[in-house]
């Protein structure tokens, strides 16, 4: 039962830790409308929200 215990908890800080660590690649994904002007697609990233037509934009990277 503690051997069970163990390998759920490390697994669940390995997948935490890819989560928190990971690199995302936004790119072509939808903007997000709930965030900041500006801020829609991780510009510390290198990514700008490009909208077309007025629609809801994607993310594109920074060139």
């Amino acid at each position: 039962m503690r051997a069970l215990f163990v390998v759920l908890l490390a697994s669940g800080l390995f997948v935490a830790g890819c989560s928190l660590f990971g690199n995302y690649d936004v790119e072509g994904l939808p903007c997000d409308p709930s965030a900041r002007r500006g801020e829609e697609c991780l510009p510390d990233a290198g990514f700008v929200c490009v909208r077309l037509d007025g629609g809801a934009g994607s993310c594109v990277r920074m060139k």
